[in-house]
């Protein structure tokens, strides 16, 4: 079907977009241009093909696939109607895995309320440390998925950021979620002045019985928070902050069945 067709190349327009933010974060100074010249197309050209202002041909794929590490069976199967997409092509992740594993699309979400909010993808980049083709592949994820809408460059919030959180199950996406926010509150014991952050820790001694109770109030305490902190549409939102809380054991739990460490 024509349908699934367009599906698989947007997903290679997608696979296209997250190797060069990879590349990109693995050398600062590695630009669309260097891209572009490792690929063998025009700059200008790319720019548009990662923005979905031109569309993915077949030459395009044949030009750029074997460069990418693409097999020609899996250019076939891009342009053949009815056939799902590559299985691990570039690490090729459904959409909401790369949604709910990547903490900048919810502080867009976030950064979008503050007063002095610009919704181009420059301004966005710069605000959140990001490469623009991160907010740019990050825009247009938010927009498919429902989050927003953005029309003539006005930047419209129609689901809010704190509903997806699942908390009584795991996932691989959420669990490389808190890893990289984890990672972010490391990079700001170093780089962030002490007034502007909090950082403390509790140690004590539970029974692991009462659990599910201590973890209820946890997420009581989110959601308090986020309430106060903009109660009826607080004016004067500036920057962007992130509360991450950690609940883990420091002994090693014991299998009460076989009465072994784990």
């Amino acid at each position: 079907m024509q349908k699934d067709k367009d599906s698989n190349l947007e997903q290679f327009r997608g696979a296209l977009q997250r190797e060069f933010i990879e590349r990109a974060q693995k050398n600062p100074a590695y630009s669309l241009r260097a891209f572009a010249k490792n690929l063998g197309i025009d700059q200008s050209f790319l720019s548009k093909v990662l923005k979905g202002q031109r569309p993915i041909t077949a030459n395009l794929v044949a030009t750029i696939g074997p460069k990418l590490g693409l097999k020609p069976q899996q250019v076939k199967k891009l342009f053949t109607a009815g056939t799902a997409a590559m299985p691990n092509f570039l690490s090729l992740t459904d959409d909401e895995f790369d949604h709910l594993s990547e903490w900048h699309h919810f502080a867009i979400l976030e950064l979008s309320k503050t007063e002095s909010f610009d919704p181009s993808p420059k301004k966005i980049a710069q605000r959140l440390g990001l490469h623009i083709e991160e907010v740019r592949a990050a825009l247009s994820r938010l927009e498919r998925l429902g989050f927003v809408r953005i029309v003539d460059g006005k930047f419209q919030v129609l689901a809010p950021n704190t509903t997806w959180t699942n908390t009584s199950t795991s996932s691989e996406a959420r669990r490389q979620f808190q890893k990289k926010l984890l990672t972010k509150g490391l990079e700001a014991i170093e780089d962030t002045p002490f007034d502007l952050r909090e950082n403390g820790s509790l140690t004590v001694a539970i029974n692991k019985k009462r659990l599910p109770e201590f973890k209820e109030k946890l997420r009581l305490m989110r959601k308090e928070l986020a309430d106060f902190f903009q109660e009826d549409n607080e004016p004067g939102l500036d920057e962007v902050y992130q509360l991450t809380v950690a609940l883990f054991p420091l002994t090693k739990i014991k299998n009460e069945k076989h009465g072994v460490e784990q």
